[in-house]
């Protein structure tokens, strides 16, 4: 991503914002922003006192990351504007401040002496590149003297001594110059902060009927601001409806704060122009791993995006971004609180909307793996709320459950969430040790496995419970897998897959038993049990 450098505002001149003015200036005082997942539309107003007839008067206080030709102004008077042109503080410095001027002058010279210095340096270079390849003595046929040897080898140990040295000495000279540049440009940059300098202004010339006090509306796009989705999700008690909260965390990095402004958060495209979109073919395929959706990838393929340039512009390159899906039509988020937002850089969370959602929970457990059972809300009628990709807050009661990541590209319309661990649902699986032997059959060793599963319920209502656990599948012709008792469950042949549902009265107990067999040749080794990795010290 390419960067744009630009001065920075320090947090101590903030109470100085944009408060010099002169007669023919006015500052502009930001009312409104709809802020985009990158970059935000700006609206702001200001009053200024015009003479009758032609004139020049300025607007200062614009972001310093306003796309230029996105400015537009209007007035509810008898003002007609004649041009306007958007321009950098910074370019008047010279003519402001004598000193700036000497500071140019000086960094002009200094860069004159670098570039003679870094024409020193690679001469030297080329003559040290000469000395390497040239280092042979005599020719293809005939030997070397002694004598010459040493010559030769004493005019190159000392040559490239020499150059080398005289090397590293500009290297050093380059440095000095480039810092004496550096400091001149924090000399200019503080005094360019110090008098509010390193906005954009807007300079505009207007004829008008009358002398009269005239109200302009401005609107611009600006860069290095925007907002990402945040969500909580709170489940009160089973049986109870889910709450969502939608939330969002903005950013402002623009140069001027955000005070008790309007907001809305906007999902469209701040660089879109105001020409109609043509559409394309849309291309109908199966979803896979790779494919991707998002921002810049829509079927509406030639939509004209009028300041396609001012991409990068708008972007905040310390700001990492990822592509995410949204809605082919733009939704906004009017968001009713007004909220400050400061200038630096930082995510502040604000509250969007909040959705209330119908939810059925189901409990999940693996006791082969883990003796506890998981609480799974199915939660429908997500599809419809405009959602964005985004980190998940997940809260059971009063509990923080932990993250969870809402895809909105992958999901059907049930959302299926893990709402964690329910300690108040025991479950354990045991082993029938007296049905869990080996035995020699002729030529065939036969394993039989056996195992109970004990389940409870400990809340006081009524719960659905799903239990997993499995039999091995085997590979080979030699070994036989037989299954006996199940307990009423589901077996899957294909996957050995053992699966029991069940509702659980408030305080009822409830038993699981399976078991399978395991046949193969005595003479071959079958590991018929399975273990984990996990990681251990070593002392």
């Amino acid at each position: 991503m390419k960067k744009l450098v630009f001065f920075s505002l320090a947090l101590s001149f903030l109470p100085m914002l944009c408060i010099s003015q002169n007669a023919n200036s006015t500052n502009a005082k930001i009312e409104k922003v709809t802020v985009y997942l990158y970059g935000a539309e700006v609206k702001a107003t200001s009053s200024i006192k015009l003479e009758k007839g032609r004139g020049e008067f300025e607007i200062k206080c614009i972001s310093p990351h306003a796309v230029a030709n996105s400015v537009q102004i209007s007035n509810k008077h008898s003002v007609e504007i004649l041009s306007l042109s958007v321009v950098d503080y910074y370019q008047d410095a010279e003519k402001e401040f004598p000193e700036i001027k000497r500071m140019n002058d000086s960094i002009k010279l200094i860069q004159q002496k670098i570039t003679n210095l870094t024409n020193q340096k690679n001469s030297y270079e080329s003559e040290m590149d000469y000395l390497r390849n040239n280092i042979s003595i005599g020719g293809a046929n005939s030997g070397v003297n002694i004598p010459d040897l040493k010559t030769a080898s004493t005019y190159y140990r000392e040559r490239n001594l020499a150059v080398s040295d005289k090397v590293t000495e500009l290297n050093k000279s380059i440095q000095i110059e480039n810092d004496l540049i550096n400091n001149i440009d924090k000399r200019k940059s503080d005094i360019i902060i110090k008098n509010n300098m390193q906005f954009k202004k807007i300079v505009i010339e207007y004829e008008s009927e009358s002398s009269i006090t005239a109200g302009f509306d401005i609107s611009y796009i600006s860069g290095k601001c925007g907002w990402a989705p945040a969500y909580d999700l709170k489940a009160k008690e089973i049986g109870e409806p889910v709450e969502m909260r939608y939330k969002a965390k903005v950013f402002n990095n623009t140069g001027i704060p955000w005070q008790s402004v309007d907001m809305i958060l906007s999902t469209g495209d701040p660089l879109q122009g105001a020409s109609a979109p043509t559409i394309s073919t849309w291309d109908l395929g199966f979803t896979g791993d790779n494919s991707k959706a998002g921002i810049y990838n829509n079927a509406i393929k030639n939509e004209y995006r009028q300041f396609e340039a001012a991409q990068y512009q708008v972007m905040d390159e310390n700001i990492a971004y990822s592509t995410v899906t949204v809605s082919e039509i733009s939704v906004e988020f009017p968001i009713e609180k007004k909220y400050n937002i400061p200038d630096n850089g930082k995510p502040y969370t604000i509250d969007v909307t909040k959705y209330t959602l119908d939810a059925d929970f189901s409990y999940y457990a693996v006791p082969k793996y883990e003796s506890h059972v998981y609480l799974i809300g199915k939660i429908t009628g997500w599809e419809d709320l405009s959602l964005i990709d985004g980190d998940m807050n997940v809260y059971f009661g009063d509990t923080y459950l932990g993250v969870s990541h809402l895809n909105t590209n992958t999901l059907n319309d049930t959302l299926e969430l893990s709402f964690g661990r329910d300690k108040q649902i025991s479950i354990k699986r045991n082993r029938i040790e007296e049905f869990t032997k080996k035995s020699l059959l002729g030529n065939s060793r036969k394993e039989s496995f056996a195992y109970d599963i004990l389940v409870k319920n400990n809340r006081k209502v009524e719960v659905e419970l799903k239990i997993i656990d499995q039999a091995p599948i085997s590979r080979e012709s030699e070994i036989e897998v037989s299954i006996g008792e199940l307990s009423g469950a589901e077996y899957n042949p294909v996957t050995g897959k053992i699966t029991w549902t069940t509702k659980l009265k408030p305080a009822e107990s409830k038993k699981f038993s399976f078991d399978y067999n395991v046949k193969y040749p005595k003479n071959y080794r079958v590991n018929t049990k399975q273990y984990r990795s996990i990681s251990c010290p070593q002392f």
